[in-house]
C-alpha cells in the first residue's frame, strides 16, 4: 500500500481491528496513519456506552411503582425488598429515588394540599389562556 488508506478503512480498523495485512503494515510504518488511528480509536471509545448506563437511561432495572410503594411502606417479601434496596440505596438510582420522594409527598396531607393548589393554578392559567384565545 503506497498511499494512505481511506478514512473508512482506518475507521473499521480502529473499531474492530479488521483490515488486511497490507493495511496493518502500512499503519505500522506511517506516522500520519498512526496518529489518525489513535484519534479514531479515542472516538470509538467515547461513543461506547456501558451497558449499565443504557439500563439506567431506559430504566430497565427500575422496579415498578407498586414495588417502590411496598419498599417505602416495608411491605415487600425479603427478596424483593433486598433488590429494591440495592437498586435505590446502593446503585443510587435517581429516577427511583425521585419516584419514592414523589410517592411520599403524595401520601402526606401537605403534599395533597400542594397538588390541589397546583391543579387550581393550572386550571386558572388554562382559563385565562382560553379567554385570551377567544378574544383573538
Amino acid at each position: 500500500m503506497t498511499e494512505c488508506p481511506q478514512i473508512s478503512e482506518l475507521g473499521a480498523f480502529a473499531e474492530d481491528g479488521s483490515g488486511s495485512e497490507e493495511l496493518r503494515a502500512h499503519v505500522t510504518g506511517c506516522e500520519a496513519c498512526q496518529e489518525s488511528l489513535e484519534s479514531l480509536q479515542e472516538e470509538v471509545l467515547s461513543l461506547q456506552i456501558p451497558l449499565s448506563e443504557l439500563w439506567f437511561r431506559a430504566h430497565i432495572s427500575c422496579p415498578h411503582g407498586a414495588a417502590l410503594a411496598g419498599y417505602r411502606d416495608s411491605k415487600l417479601e425479603a427478596d424483593a425488598l433486598e433488590y429494591v434496596a440495592f437498586h435505590v440505596e446502593e446503585l443510587g438510582c435517581p429516577h427511583c429515588q425521585a419516584r419514592l420522594e414523589q410517592g411520599a409527598l403524595e401520601d402526606s396531607e401537605e403534599g395533597r394540599k400542594a397538588m390541589r393548589q397546583s391543579r387550581a393554578r393550572v386550571g386558572e392559567a388554562t382559563s385565562i389562556l382560553l379567554d385570551e384565545l377567544g378574544k383573538a
